[in-house]
C-alpha cells in the first residue's frame, strides 16, 4: 500500500511538473514564434527590400514642386502606413516587419506612438494577442497620455492607424477622437459611425453593431459603392452573430475580430485615400504598387 501511495504521489508530481512546463512554454510561444520569424531568411530579405524601397519612396514624396507644398513625412511614418496596408489581409508578417522598421526609425514621440500602434495591430492580425497587448500597453504609458488627440485633422493616416488599433481593442473613446477628425476631413460623417459600430462589436455588443449597420445602410448620403460596402459588412456581421448563437459563444473569436477589423479598415482606408491630398494619393499608389511587386 505504501509503495502504491508513493507511486501515485510521484505521478501527481510528474503531472504538476508537466503542466508547469506546458504553461511556461505556452507563455513564451508567441515570443518564440516572433523571434523565429525575425530569424527567417525571407523576413530578413523583406526587411532589406523594404528599407531600401521606402527610403526612395519617401525621398520622392518629400520633394515639393512649386505650388504643391505638403508636410514632409519621415520614413517611420511611411513604414507605418505600409504596415497598415499589409495588415488589410495582404500579409501579416510583412505588416509586422514594417511596423518594426517604423519603430526603429521613430525619433519623435508621435512617431513612436504610431509605430507601437501599428505593431499592436499587426500582432493582433497574426493571432499573437499577448504580444499585441504588450505593444498596446506601451502606447498607454504616461508619457503618451493624450497622444491619441494630438494628431491634427489633416493627419489622416496617423488618425487612421491609431483609430484602427482602437477599433480592434473596442476602445470607443479613442475611436471617436480619431475618426471624428477623419469624418470632418473627408466630409463623410458616417465614417465615425462605422468606426464606433466596429468598436462596439469588439466589446461583445454585436447585436447593437448590427442595428447600427442597418441604420447606416439606409443613410441617404452614402454613395452606391459605400452602401454596398456597409451592407456587405452587415451581412457578414449577421452571419457571425448567427454562428455565435449556434456555438453558444458570448463574444467574437480572435479570428472573427480580425475579419471585421480588416473589412472596416478597408472601407475607412478608401475614404482617406480618396479624400487626401494628391501627394498622399500618389504616395499610397506608390506603396500599393510596391506591395503588388513583392514576390519573396
Amino acid at each position: 500500500m505504501l509503495a502504491m501511495r508513493k507511486h501515485w504521489a510521484q505521478a501527481v508530481v510528474n503531472v504538476i511538473l508537466l503542466l508547469s512546463v506546458s504553461i511556461e512554454v505556452a507563455a513564451k510561444s508567441e515570443q518564440d514564434k516572433y523571434e523565429d520569424l525575425q530569424d527567417g531568411f525571407f523576413y530578413k530579405m523583406y526587411n532589406t527590400l523594404s528599407r531600401e524601397t521606402i527610403r526612395g519612396i519617401t525621398d520622392v514624396y518629400n520633394i515639393q514642386p512649386d505650388g504643391y507644398e505638403h508636410e514632409p513625412l519621415s520614413r517611420a511614418r511611411v513604414h507605418a502606413l505600409l504596415g497598415l496596408m499589409w495588415s488589410m489581409g495582404l500579409d501579416d508578417e510583412y505588416a509586422i516587419a514594417d511596423g518594426q522598421l517604423a519603430l526603429n526609425k521613430a525619433d519623435e514621440m508621435k512617431e513612436q506612438y504610431i509605430a507601437h500602434s501599428i505593431m499592436a495591430l499587426a500582432f493582433y492580425n497574426k493571432g499573437w494577442v499577448g504580444l499585441a497587448r504588450e505593444q498596446s500597453a506601451l502606447v498607454k504609458q504616461p508619457k503618451f497620455a493624450g497622444y491619441e488627440q494630438k494628431y491634427e485633422q489633416e493627419a489622416l493616416v496617423a488618425n487612421l492607424i491609431v483609430g484602427s488599433l482602437a477599433i480592434r481593442e473596442g476602445d470607443l473613446a479613442t475611436t471617436q477622437h480619431t475618426f471624428s477628425k477623419v469624418a470632418q476631413a473627408t466630409d463623410k460623417p458616417w465614417v465615425e459611425t462605422l468606426a464606433k459600430t466596429a468598436a462596439l462589436s469588439m466589446n461583445g455588443s454585436i447585436l447593437d453593431a448590427i442595428s447600427s449597420l442597418k441604420v447606416l445602410g439606409s443613410d441617404p448620403t452614402l454613395t452606391r459603392t459605400e452602401r454596398e460596402q456597409v451592407l456587405s459588412l452587415l451581412e457578414e456581421t449577421e452571419q457571425l452573430e448567427e454562428t455565435e448563437q449556434q456555438q453558444g459563444k458570448s463574444e467574437l473569436s480572435t479570428a472573427d475580430k480580425t475579419k471585421i477589423t480588416r473589412q472596416v479598415g478597408k472601407v475607412l482606408f478608401n475614404q482617406v485615400e480618396q479624400q487626401g491630398q494628391s501627394s498622399m494619393q500618389g504616395l499610397i499608389s506608390d506603396l500599393r504598387t510596391y506591395t503588388e511587386s513583392v514576390d519573396l
